[in-house]
């Protein structure tokens, strides 16, 4: 649409420039002493000299145009330039969350395992701790130091309970930065939906910011939900060790073979106890990786709501601009300076969703290049017009000259003239007064005959 109304402009244009052309040719083609001879002529001269200032306002018009056109074009690349780095850096970012995402899910996926394995072996300790209480009581066997063990069991499990709380409450911090994210990404999300639905780049953008937290959310709920199944039964093996030491206490006397089983089985308890310690010394390093992670995630979350403000901020810059461009429309300035900014604030709008319609646009762009070749040709014609009307005035300024010289001396021989015709006069009246004042008859027709003749021959009839 753009590029049409271009070439329908500079159309118009052309089409002018060869009207006048034509006209200079029919100007061209009239005769030069037709001018001089009529009065008229110094009028018909100023005509044409208007006429060609007019022609060079046009011509520079049409050059000023022509570099609005190249200015245009160079924006247009610019800001094509501009979008592809744009979609580049999304594409890579995009990739980046991708990449954390699925490094994510593998280590939600192991730590899930790990805590099948360890609810496997607390299942197998509290059956293991019921076989035993139900052999003791049995048999009811109490020993001192059997007391001190379970005791130090009771202690380690004490110590299991409390790394246990301290990880529910860094899931709960944890479960509160994720909330607090998603209210910040629903709100950044409201803000990108009552803006205009314009850019590819911020919906990306908005979208990868919105589901990420989500999806981090998830993954600690799940994460939540089996560290507190991990300390329902930490609690019950606890429960079972205290049933134990009531049963212990209430016996009197047993064997000495049920008490090394018993001593055995306590070392076994102890050795899945330090196992289960250095789960738990895993699964808590594992969480603080995963505190790295979430940082990272965060801070590269926080970077993409910067992004996303500095488009709103672009955007916002550009309807100013758009204001502005408003405010020079309303203005008395020429109307195809007006069309001019419209086109242009249009395309910049159209710009972001029409990049297919770009290389069309460079092709038609193009074709008005071509026409615009034709405005050396014209100029160079206008200077031979301006040359053959140089011409033209330096032999009229000649010719006005010479007419000049002509009139002075015309005026020179009338006045010439009008002095002896006053002198001529002066004689014959006194010759007059002569002749009257004459007493003799005789001689006055001869002398006027002779004055008479005097006359005709000095002042010709």
């Amino acid at each position: 649409m753009f590029g049409s109304l271009f070439n329908f402009q500079l159309k118009k244009e052309n089409q002018d420039l060869k009207k006048i052309k034509k006209k200079d040719q029919d100007d061209s083609c009239e005769t030069p002493g037709a001018s001089f001879s009529s009065p008229e002529g110094s009028k018909k001269d100023k005509n044409k000299k208007d006429k060609k200032n007019s022609k060079n306002l046009h011509l520079e018009e049409l050059e000023l145009k022509n570099k609005e056109i190249q200015d245009l074009k160079q924006r247009f690349e610019a800001s094509e330039t501009r979008s592809k780095e744009d979609i580049a850096k999304l594409n890579t970012q995009k990739l980046n969350l991708e990449r954390d995402l699925a490094t994510l899910r593998a280590d939600s996926e192991t730590w899930s395992n790990e805590k099948w394995e360890l609810t496997a072996a607390n299942t197998d300790l509290q059956s293991r701790l019921q076989q035993m209480a139900m052999n003791m009581h049995i048999q009811g066997s109490p020993d001192q130091m059997l007391q001190e063990e379970i005791r130090n069991m009771k202690h380690s499990l004490n110590d299991e309970r409390k790394v246990t709380e301290k990880l529910s409450r860094n899931l709960e911090l944890e479960k509160r930065k994720v909330e607090s994210l998603e209210q910040k990404a629903k709100a950044s999300n409201n803000c990108n939906s009552s803006s205009s639905s314009g850019s590819r780049k911020s919906q990306k953008s908005s979208s990868t910011g919105i589901h990420l937290p989500d999806e981090m959310k998830v993954r600690d709920d799940k994460l939540a939900e089996s560290m507190e199944r991990y300390r329902i039964q930490c609690d019950n093996l606890g429960c079972s060790l205290r049933e134990c030491e009531d049963k212990l206490l209430m016996s009197v006397e047993g064997p000495s073979v049920v008490t090394n089983e018993l001593r055995e089985e306590i070392g076994k308890l102890k050795k899945l106890l330090s196992e289960e310690k250095k789960r738990t010394s895993i699964d808590q390093h594992q969480i603080n990786e995963m505190n790295g992670l979430f940082g990272s995630v965060l801070k590269e979350y926080q970077n993409a709501l910067d992004y996303l403000r500095d488009l709103q901020n672009e955007r916002k810059m550009k309807t100013q601009q758009q204001n502005v461009y408003e405010e020079i429309k309303e203005s008395n300035h020429e109307t195809r300076i007006n069309e001019l900014t419209a086109l242009l604030l249009q395309s910049e709008e159209q710009l972001k969703g029409e990049q297919n319609k770009i290389q069309a646009l460079k092709n038609k762009i193009k074709e008005t290049e071509v026409d615009i070749e034709a405005v050396p040709i014209l100029r160079a014609q206008v200077e031979v017009y301006q040359a053959d009307f140089n011409a033209e005035r330096e032999a009229r300024e000649k010719i006005a000259g010479e007419k000049s010289d002509l009139e002075e001396e015309l005026r020179k021989l009338k006045n010439s003239n009008r002095v002896n015709t006053a002198e001529a006069l002066d004689e014959q009246r006194h010759i007059e007064r002569f002749l009257a004042t004459d007493a003799r008859p005789g001689t006055a027709p001869a002398l006027r005959n002779t004055i008479n003749h005097l006359a005709d021959n000095s002042f010709p009839r």
